[in-house]
């Protein structure tokens, strides 16, 4: 029996089956198994069901089978892309989380539904190493369908991804911050275990440093420049919070290296001297060369949120706090690697020694440098809506092009015509 291979871009599934075409004149052809209307075409090779259609192929009567074929392809999807990385564990572990949360108001309705928590299901598992196939087991046949659909979809899980709201967001209506600290105890800064390591969630409001430092006690001249230097630093930790949804004490050295990839901080030789050039550095580190609107749309969320740590009321000092998290996060680093990787601990070390300097700078601009801090607000709202425009400017023109090769292609098929 010859063997036919569909592939249906349309189909929301975007599956591929291989299937057996009926070898049966048209005056033999039996009635599909499942419609009982249509002749059917094709055999299913597992049970050899015959069906007419994709459509009947899918039906819950043969659910089975269907199942059996979902399964195979997402596991040998997951298999054939070898080891994962610990960022898209941790948000397939989001999203199935979230998951789980809407499912859970489907169970509420459903009389013979049992409130099956998907955690306890996966409670015996360890995710980083467990078997794909074992842990889609562990799904309800309505999870399995709901969690395919969702995948189909990029929107619906970028959706989900990135509902994170910075501490800078979510506070910005309490300028007295005061009393919602979290404190990330620093008394033990002598010993080097890595359960030292604070941890904090996404809500928690960094803590100002005690004493804050004193730039002019460091230099004797503040060059302007500095201000363009500190936007790009602030810049970089806003990627590395909504990178890791705010949990970046999580992977000490995953957070080491976005840094070291998205920030000045481990570079000995950039120099910037305008917001331009902040914007042009960090493109640069941080852009999908095959994803430019995308890259455009992601540096316009990080000048809002320079623009928020900036503007928020100077009793607040945002700036300042943001930049205490960096230093923070770089004396992990150095807790991390001294055991570990000398040669890492001392490239750390630097990266430190030059984040406290930024940070006395931030003190510097919010306390004594109003003028400042003005200047370099205005310039990144410029920047803001000069890049909003030439996005929108580009989704114009982008529509424009779609438009008018459509009216060519419609015009070609009635010349033809």
């Amino acid at each position: 029996m010859p063997s036919l291979r569909i592939i249906n871009d349309n189909d929301p599934d975007d599956a591929t089956e291989t299937i057996q075409a009926a070898s049966s004149s048209s005056t033999n052809q039996v009635l599909c198994n499942i419609c009982q209307k249509q002749f059917s075409n094709y055999v299913c090779p597992r049970c050899n069901l015959r069906y007419c259609s994709l459509a009947c192929y899918k039906d819950l009567q043969h659910a089975e089978c269907t199942e059996s074929f979902y399964k195979e392809s997402i596991t040998a999807e997951i298999q054939s892309r070898g080891g994962v990385d610990t960022e898209e564990k941790r948000q397939m572990m989001d999203l199935l989380r979230r998951f789980e949360a809407e499912n859970d108001e489907l169970l509420e309705d459903d009389d013979d539904g049992q409130a099956d928590d998907l955690a306890e299901r996966l409670a015996t598992l360890d995710i980083e190493t467990a078997d794909p196939a074992e842990i889609w087991s562990r799904l309800s046949a309505q999870e399995r369908t709901a969690f395919e659909q969702l995948l189909q979809n990029h929107d619906n899980v970028n959706d989900l991804l990135t509902e994170y709201e910075p501490w800078w967001w979510c506070s910005s209506s309490h300028p007295d911050v005061a009393p919602r600290i979290q404190a990330l105890d620093d008394d033990d800064d002598d010993d080097d275990d890595d359960d030292d390591v604070q941890h904090a969630t996404h809500t928690t409001i960094p803590q100002l440093p005690d004493p804050l430092p004193n730039i002019e006690s460091m230099v004797k001249t503040i060059h302007p420049d500095l201000g363009w230097h500190l936007c790009s630093i602030l810049m970089s930790y806003c990627y590395m919070m909504r990178h890791f949804m705010g949990e970046v004490r999580e992977d000490v050295p995953s957070t080491i290296t976005c840094l070291e990839e998205s920030s000045i901080l481990f570079s000995a030789k950039t120099q910037l001297s305008s917001m331009e050039d902040v914007l042009v550095d960090l493109m640069d580190r941080l852009s999908d060369p095959e994803r430019a609107a995308a890259n455009k749309e992601l540096i316009v969320v990080l000048l809002d949120d320079v623009i928020q740590l900036l503007e928020t009321p100077s009793s607040s000092m945002y700036t300042v706090r943001a930049m205490a998290e960096v230093e923070r996060l770089l004396h992990d680093g150095i807790k991390y690697y001294s055991k570990k990787d000398k040669r890492a601990k001392h490239k750390v070390f630097l990266a430190e020694k030059k984040a406290h300097f930024y940070l006395a700078y931030a003190v510097h601009v919010v306390k004594h440098e109003e003028m400042r801090r003005r200047i370099l607000l205005v310039t990144l709202k410029t920047e803001r809506e000069r890049m909003t425009m030439d996005h929108r400017v580009f989704q114009q023109s982008q529509l424009a092009a779609r438009t008018a090769l459509q009216k060519s292609k419609e015009k070609k098929i009635e010349e033809t015509d």
